[in-house]
């Protein structure tokens, strides 16, 4: 899986810069990418399996694609101008790698949760919440009253989300043990405060406590809609509600409040690490925050300032990921560097894998895309998966588990893909950062 860039050439060819993935499948094209020196070119591009294609490129950057009959190895050529061949090593297509899609009765906003038994389970807007296993086949649906936004959280044996205005909690079988009508609608994920509590608001800014069969313990009013929880090593709860970062204990006392320097709101959920609580901005800049005080400690602009909607992932080595909403797409480690630029905003997480000792970056745009890059930001495919609305709402959107990655959409499909590899470690530990939503704190 690796990924060619025949940069020897740029000084003697009409090229500037060519690619191409090394991964494809039967119903997913392949992803040839080109960027010329000069143009208008002429480009002649033998597949491999008989198909030939013949144009004249008008523009400095020319995206190819193709769909195999079947899979196989192919040795893709390619003639640029009158004189200049170039020929890729063989390229193997895989069937297996896209397992399928399971068709729900509406769009999806949230992500999926898994439990122990890996079963999955997820919401859809027509209200009705399933349970899958990873064969992709139904375990239960079960019937709400409103429209499912938010994700679940697995705890233990029940199931937590929000439908409408109620928090409902089910069992892994699919029997309701209870449903809590709040003061407002439910858009955000339920956050599981150790040893025996669910923290949940509504989109009016009230936030709840409940024990885990339901009991009401505390009600705690806010100024604005809140984001998504964090819970942190002390059980302390992170969020972003407005234009401020809020930490509240598990009793509902506020730690601290921070304010954004620009007036502008905080979209995604803080993270957390060891060392800080790091939250995007719509002013365009990713905040570092001293954990016990809600100090700044410092804060890096994104190039041309674009909105950071989606959570950042950090890798073993410290290093930081996100996109912004402009399409960019970054690596920050004491320095921010811009890795690619996608065709849309970039509002869903990233998730990284390893693969023989090489990170896969893989993350979502606006337009329904699925990308994969190596760690110096070349593409190793790009993927459209959904094929009407497009747009992703939650954040993170993926699920990875047993090398299948698992991805919701607004056109009503959970997506499976079969990518070889390892969640890499990481010292984003709270309930999120292991992507299963089981409501355990993860302290790789």
């Amino acid at each position: 899986m690796l990924l060619i860039l025949f940069s020897f050439f740029l000084n003697s060819v009409p090229v500037d810069s060519f690619v191409h993935s090394l991964w494809g499948d039967k119903e997913i094209p392949i992803f040839l990418y080109f960027k010329f020196k000069n143009f208008p070119i002429s480009l002649k591009i033998d597949w491999g399996d008989g198909k030939i294609e013949s144009l004249e490129v008008k523009w400095i950057i020319y995206e190819a694609e193709h769909k195999y009959e079947k899979p196989g190895k192919y040795v893709i050529k390619i003639k640029i101008g009158k004189d200049y061949f170039i020929s890729t090593d063989t390229v193997t297509i895989f069937e297996e790698i896209f397992i399928g899609k399971i068709n729900l009765e509406d769009m999806v906003y949230g992500s999926c949760a898994i439990d122990k038994e890996e079963n999955l389970y997820i919401g859809d807007v027509k209200g009705n919440f399933y349970s899958f296993n990873l064969l992709g086949q139904k375990r239960f649906k079960f019937s709400t009253e409103g429209e499912i936004y938010g994700s679940p959280i697995v705890v233990d044996t029940l199931v937590y989300f929000g439908a409408d205005s109620f928090l409902y909690c089910l069992t892994k079988n699919g029997k309701l043990v209870f449903k809590n009508k709040l003061s407002g609608k439910i858009y955000n994920t339920p956050a599981f405060l150790a040893p025996d509590k669910i923290a949940v608001a509504s989109d009016d800014g009230n936030l709840y406590i409940f024990s885990l069969l339901g009991k009401k313990i505390r009600e705690i009013k806010f100024p604005a809609e809140l984001s998504d929880i964090s819970v942190d090593e002390k059980n302390n709860l992170i969020f972003s509600c407005g234009a401020h970062i809020y930490s509240l204990n598990s009793k509902g006392k506020i730690n601290f409040k921070f304010h954004s320097l620009e007036e502008e709101d905080f979209f995604p959920p803080p993270i957390i690490t060891r060392d800080y609580i790091i939250c995007g901005c719509e002013d365009g800049y990713l905040y570092f925050l001293d954990k016990k005080k809600g100090r700044l400690i410092k804060r890096v602009a994104t190039f041309d300032e674009d909105g950071i909607k989606g959570e950042p992932v950090i890798d073993e080595e410290g290093k930081i990921y996100f996109g912004d909403d402009g399409g960019k797409f970054y690596v920050y480690d004491g320095r921010l560097i811009s890795l690619f630029e996608a065709e849309d905003g970039i509002i869903s997480s990233p998730l990284i894998i390893k693969k023989d000792n090489k990170k896969i970056i893989f993350f979502l745009d606006e337009m329904g895309y699925l990308y994969a890059l190596n760690e110096k930001g070349n593409v190793l495919f790009k993927i459209e998966i959904s094929s009407t609305d497009k747009d992703l709402y939650q954040t993170p959107s993926f699920l990875f588990v047993k090398e299948k990655l698992i991805i919701p959409s607004w056109d009503g499909y959970l997506y499976a893909f079969r990518i070889e590899g390892e969640l890499i470690k990481s010292e984003w530990y709270t309930y999120r950062a292991n992507f299963f939503r089981n409501g355990k704190i993860n302290r790789n």
